[in-house]
């Protein structure tokens, strides 16, 4: 690596610190209730302030990616918070894969090191990118953002990981829009129906969890 190559990287890594500090700073603002008064109530306005708050997610950890998605479902209606929040969600699931791509392989061992319960996506990326997508997004059991650096520092095809992705994020998208649709009247029976579906959906995937671990405890 040459020597403008180093300060070209060294100044990438500084202005994400950077970035990522301005956000911890104001992460008191990041809340449900923060983002509603922060956004400007011009539909076109409303759309990008929230595709910004998108990208914000993608590279930060302090803000819960399902309030934006409950956030969408207040300020527009159910279709259009929907398609919204698709787009939002390929946005979240695209930054970090392209800066785990761009890190390289060598980035893997760092991750895994620093976060060992990644080790469970071994050869993943590679061999099952779309089907493995849906299940870890379905489950939840690992960040977000740390599993889309994997895939993308493991070369996995991005157009599958992608995918997979949106599948597995689907449920959740459908469900915190509509709570999020519904929030003005929580005894609408569309709000304790999506809390409902929530539940279900959380109960689910530990019994998925459960099953897998019974499983692999079986082989071993």
């Amino acid at each position: 690596m040459n020597r403008h190559e180093k300060i070209r990287r060294i100044l990438a890594v500084l202005f994400w610190m950077f970035l990522v500090l301005i956000c911890w700073s104001r992460r008191e603002h990041l809340t449900l209730e923060g983002i509603l008064n922060f956004t400007p109530e011009r539909p076109v306005m409303a759309v990008l302030v929230m595709l910004e708050l998108f990208l914000l997610k993608s590279i930060t950890f302090v803000i819960y990616g399902n309030i934006l998605y409950a956030a969408s479902g207040i300020l527009f209606s159910l279709p259009a918070a929907v398609f919204l929040n698709i787009v939002g969600s390929a946005i979240m699931a695209s930054v970090p894969y392209f800066m785990g791509r761009k890190a390289g392989a060598g980035f893997l061992n760092s991750l895994t090191s620093k976060h060992p319960k990644l080790s469970v996506l071994k050869d993943v990326p590679q061999k099952h990118p779309l089907s493995s997508s849906v299940m870890i997004r379905l489950l939840g059991i690992l960040p977000g953002d740390l599993v889309s650096m994997y895939f993308g520092a493991g070369r996995a095809s991005f157009s599958r990981y992608l995918a997979g992705t949106l599948i597995g994020l689907f449920p959740s998208i459908v469900i915190f829009s509509v709570m999020g649709m519904s929030a003005g009247d929580i005894t609408s029976p569309a709000f304790w129906i999506s809390v409902a579906a929530e539940i279900i959906l959380v109960l689910t995937s530990f019994i998925i969890l459960f099953c897998i671990r019974k499983k692999s405890q079986k082989s071993e």
